[in-house]
C-alpha cells in the first residue's frame, strides 16, 4: 500500500508522514540532506534489497521516484 510506504520514507526522513504524498518535490524538504539520503538508501537496501548510490538517490525529484523503486 502506497500509505505503507510514505509511512517508512517519513521514517526514513524522520519527517511528518502527513507531509508526504507521491507528488512532494524532495528538494522542498529540509531533511533532504546527506544523512536523509544515506538513511533512504539504508532503508531500501535493508527492507527491499536494493542497492542505491547517493548519485543515483540524488536524481530523484519526487516522493513517487522513491516509491517506484519500491515494488
Amino acid at each position: 500500500m502506497i500509505s505503507d510506504k510514505i509511512r517508512l520514507l517519513a521514517s526514513a526522513l524522520d519527517v511528518d508522514e502527513n507531509i508526504l504524498s507521491s507528488e512532494t518535490v524532495l528538494s522542498s524538504l529540509d531533511e533532504w540532506d546527506s544523512m536523509g539520503k544515506i538513511s533512504l538508501i539504508a532503508m531500501l537496501n535493508k527492507r527491499y534489497g536494493k542497492q542505491l548510490s547517493v548519485d543515483k538517490i540524488s536524481d530523484f525529484q519526487f516522493i513517487q521516484d522513491i516509491i517506484d523503486l519500491m515494488e
